[in-house]
């Protein structure tokens, strides 16, 4: 099995940045459609909630592996 890339930044250095670009669409487009989050101004003063892709490979049951991106966010105390 290949080892999916740790970073947004090393994901965009490999010869398959294509199929991450199309799984983090993908998972934009799944958030969209859900209403999961909405853009709106932040409030002077405050920071924004951060957050990162998760990367990985998924296999499917005939042996073969699909690309697959999770946004999730990084809570700062």
């Amino acid at each position: 099995m290949k080892v999916p890339p740790a970073t947004f930044e090393e994901a965009m250095q490999r010869p398959d940045r294509n199929e991450w670009l199309s799984a983090m669409q993908a998972e934009l487009g799944i958030m969209k459609e859900m209403s999961v989050y909405r853009v709106v101004p932040l409030p002077e003063g405050r920071k924004a909630i951060g957050n990162r892709w998760v990367l990985e490979f998924k296999e499917d049951n005939k042996g073969g592996s699909a690309y697959k991106a999770l946004k999730v966010q990084q809570f700062r105390e």
